[in-house]
């Protein structure tokens, strides 16, 4: 195992930098710390990294197997800190719940599994978490001397660095700190032996690479040999990996354009009940999400523009637009409905009876004293905003794309005569404030 030595100079010009470089052996690992130059402040040394970058790779080349784990944990995180903040952006309202993949029960195990600790796996079986193991006493019985070399922080290190990373990141930790070759010699007189490889096994301490054997190495990470085994199999240029080789089916942006396009130039009702309690808007009652990709098709037939497939269709309308075609109604009571509810899942309690059970005996004495004042002879007007008619009405398709005329309908009860009666206007000449239909 070659020793590498670190050298520090101040180096205020280039050519003592590129003095210095050529005294330096290949061992040897260079600082170079930048000094202003005293006779022309406003001269800048070139790039330190740029001029030494091939005195460096000479020695990158000559320990090609050597890798800081921690470069590769770093480069985990910084993709799970990308994931997260991704995760934390602001939910759009749309018709329809987005699919939440990072936190399905696969993919929870998945992260679980890669990381290290304690998880259910599919059969409903505890996997429990990893632990640095010791398998046998490196100190006296192994030839490499393992347990003098790599002390307790440093396998914690590794362990942890390791564990960080995903199973992509620990397929290249197995080829920087795992060597294959060719058996050197056989032990038995069978022809064919089943042992056609041997491993070298090694850890890298910063710069130093650590030859450890084979029981020191699994049971530092806590794996097993068969893990190793496998990557090199399927390593093997006979092994054909075609993962990511599919043709990719990428839509075109100017065709998610043309849908949304299509979707907003249908007219929109607001609710007539909930406005104040929703943001949903409503189309026509006549339309329906199978009638507007008809009417998508026709439209994009005519112009000689390529039709994408319903399921695009159908997911930007669910995805992207919080639109619905039925008109909402909130005049249930709420108290009612709770505990129709909660009887069914039998979760009733002795005190929300109670209180239902009053809430039924308030409503029967309101009825008894309405039917109390419908006999009186007290005028009493009762009146109450019908709901929005859109004009005209017709199944016909340019109908969909254009804006209607909306007309309210405000229906009055007098309670001597008990007739019933009805004011129609457009939207043109008053709107439906209470204000407008005082006047």
């Amino acid at each position: 195992m070659d020793d590498i030595n670190t050298t520090v100079i101040h180096v205020s010009t280039e050519e003592e930098l590129l003095q210095a470089i050529q005294d330096t052996d290949e061992n040897t690992t260079l600082i170079v710390i930048e000094e202003p130059c005293q006779t022309n402040q406003n001269e800048n040394i070139k790039d330190t990294n740029e001029i030494i970058k091939d005195k460096y790779k000479q020695l990158i080349s000559t320990k090609s197997n050597q890798i800081n784990v921690n470069s590769y944990s770093d480069q985990n995180n910084n993709t799970n800190e990308n994931n997260e903040s991704t995760n934390n952006e602001s939910k759009q309202r749309s018709r329809k719940r987005k699919r939440q993949t990072q936190n399905w029960k696969q993919n929870v195990r998945k992260r679980y599994r890669q990381s290290g600790k304690e998880y259910i796996n599919a059969k409903g079986k505890t996997v429990e978490s990893k632990r640095i193991k010791t398998r046998k006493d490196c100190k006296g019985h192994c030839k490499y001397k393992c347990s003098d070399k790599i002390s307790a922080s440093e396998r914690k290190s590794l362990f942890d660095s390791f564990w960080s990373l995903n199973d992509s990141a620990k397929n290249v930790f197995y080829s920087r700190t795992v060597i294959r070759n060719k058996k050197k010699r056989h032990r038995t007189s069978k022809q064919n032996s089943r042992k056609q490889f041997s491993y070298e096994y090694n850890f890298n301490l910063g710069l130093i690479k650590a030859q450890v054997c084979k029981e020191f190495y699994l049971s530092i990470l806590d794996i097993s040999a068969r893990r190793i085994q496998w990557y090199f199999d399927h390593k093997n240029p006979d092994f054909e990996n075609k993962r990511g080789q599919h043709i990719k089916y990428k839509i075109r942006e100017a065709a998610l354009c043309i849908i949304r396009d299509h979707i907003n130039s249908s007219s929109r009702v607001e609710s007539h009940y909930s406005r104040a309690n929703s943001s949903r808007k409503y189309l026509e009652p006549t339309l329906s999400l199978s009638k507007m990709y008809q009417l998508y098709t026709e439209k994009c037939q005519s112009k000689s523009i390529k039709v994408e497939k319903s399921h695009i269709y159908r997911s930007i309308f669910n995805s992207e637009f919080n639109l619905g075609f039925h008109i909402p109604k909130n005049d249930r009571c709420d108290q009612c409905e709770e505990f129709k509810s909660s009887s069914k899942n039998n979760v009733l309690t002795d005190e929300f009876k109670k209180k239902y059970e009053n809430h039924i005996e308030n409503k029967n004495n309101a009825k008894v004293e309405r039917d109390q004042d419908r006999h009186s002879i007290k005028p009493v007007v009762c009146f109450d905003m019908q709901n929005v008619i859109t004009c005209p009405r017709a199944n016909i398709s340019n109908f969909f794309y254009k804006r209607k005329l909306n007309m309210y309908s405000l229906t009055a009860h007098f309670s001597l005569n008990k007739c019933a009666y009805n004011a129609v206007w457009p939207e043109t000449l008053a709107g439906r404030g209470g204000n407008e239909i005082a006047n």
